[in-house]
């Protein structure tokens, strides 16, 4: 690396790492072949970097600009990630940023996020599919044939198709959350809408209201 300390953006930096091999937790984690990444003239430039994380694997490449006009028009970094999503829950559990309210699970994740802009207005486009999936959370019985088609875009989670069963009950739903329910938002929120979140569900059964009402209810239906 090279450039003034004081000014990070015109630092010139290059890295390539051939072998990594490191565990968060029970979690192995090693990169598979050499991961080669630039920074120069304030712009960052993954040429590949390919990360396994116990059994999901995650890359990323493309370039990413500290300011605007660091990089030309159309630019941007991909990454994805795919894997099991008892794998991934794992994997983001590890990490310490977020602990999901899943305790295990088995079935497909794929996750797409393209991010463009710049540091200061960061704009980022993903979408996730997951599915069909089975999931456990704590002190319920199992959600099954879990499937889930969503995309990120203008600060805003779209679900365009979610199914689920559910102690015999089936479910459908979709609809539009803003990123500011959440709490953090990118570099344009200003787009970001109100909530509207539909739900079906068909065949409901004791079994289902269970845990929202007491034994008395359940026997006078």
């Amino acid at each position: 690396a090279e450039g003034p300390l004081r000014d990070w953006t015109k630092l010139r930096a290059w890295a390539e790492l051939t072998r990594f091999d490191a565990s968060a937790g029970m979690l192995p984690i090693s990169i598979d072949g050499p991961a080669r990444v630039t920074f120069a003239e304030g712009v960052l430039n993954v040429e590949r970097a390919e990360v396994h994380a116990g059994a999901a694997g995650i890359s990323a490449s493309g370039t990413f600009g500290t300011s605007g006009s660091a990089v030309s028009p159309g630019s941007r970094l991909t990454i994805t990630a795919s894997g099991d999503i008892g794998d991934v829950v794992a994997a983001v559990r590890a990490t310490g940023l977020a602990d999901p309210p899943v305790i295990g699970g088995a079935g497909p994740v794929s996750f797409t996020a393209r991010l463009a802009g710049s540091v200061n207005a960061p704009i980022l486009v993903a979408d996730a599919a997951i599915g069909p999936a089975t999931v456990a959370v704590p002190g319920a019985p199992l959600v099954t044939d879990l499937r889930v088609d969503a995309h990120l875009e203008n600060d805003t989670i779209e679900v365009r198709n979610g199914f689920a069963r559910y102690q015999g009950a089936e479910a459908t739903f979709g609809g539009l959350v803003p990123l500011t329910w959440l709490g953090k938002v990118s570099g344009n929120s200003g787009t970001a809408g109100p909530a509207r979140v539909s739900v079906r569900i068909l065949n409901v059964t004791p079994a289902v209201l269970d845990p929202f009402l007491g034994p008395e209810a359940l026997q006078d239906l």
